[in-house]
C-alpha cells in the first residue's frame, strides 16, 4: 500500500530532480506546493498558476506495483511546471518530459474503474456490488436500486 508520507516522498524526490535538471526554473520549483486528494477525474494535476502540483492517492494506494505509476505521474507533471502555461502537452512538454523522465504521453495506464472502492448491495439478490461514487451515494440515500447481473434482471 502506498501511503501519503510515500507520495510526499516522492514528490520531493521529483522536486529535487526537477531542480537537477531546470537548474533556470529553481525560483518556481521551490516554491511549488504539493496537495493530496480523493479526485477520480485526474491522476496529477500541475497548477502553473499556483504553483500546486496535486495528486490523487486513489490511483496509487491500492498496491505498491503503482509507484512506477506514481513516479511517472509526478514527472509529468513537473515537466508542465518547468514549461510554459500555454504548453499544454506540446513539443516544449513533451521534450521537458523525456528529460524528466516521464512517459511523454497524456494519460496514464491506471483506469478509474480499477480504483473505485464503493461496494453496494443488489437489490434482488443481496449479492454485493461495486459501484461508481455517484451511484454509491444513490443507493445511500435509498434514490438508486441496482441489480448485480442480468439474471437478477
Amino acid at each position: 500500500m502506498i501511503t501519503d508520507e510515500m507520495i510526499l516522498a516522492e514528490l520531493e524526490q521529483g522536486r529535487q530532480e526537477a531542480l537537477q535538471k531546470f537548474p533556470h526554473a529553481a525560483y518556481r520549483l521551490t516554491k511549488v506546493r504539493f496537495e493530496i486528494n480523493d479526485r477520480i477525474t485526474y491522476m496529477g494535476l500541475c497548477r502553473w498558476h499556483d504553483l500546486r502540483i496535486v495528486i490523487s492517492r486513489v490511483f496509487f494506494k491500492e498496491s505498491l506495483e503503482n509507484l512506477g505509476d506514481l513516479r511517472n505521474t509526478i514527472r509529468h507533471e513537473f515537466a508542465h511546471m518547468v514549461s510554459p502555461p500555454e504548453e499544454g502537452h506540446g513539443k516544449i512538454w513533451k521534450k521537458n518530459a523525456v528529460i524528466l523522465g516521464a512517459a511523454p504521453r497524456r494519460c496514464g495506464n491506471l483506469t478509474v474503474a480499477a480504483v473505485t472502492s464503493y461496494e453496494g448491495k443488489c437489490c434482488n439478490c443481496g449479492k454485493t456490488i461495486r459501484l461508481t461514487k455517484v451511484r454509491y451515494n444513490k443507493w445511500r440515500r435509498g434514490d438508486g436500486m441496482y441489480l448485480c447481473s442480468r439474471s437478477c434482471r
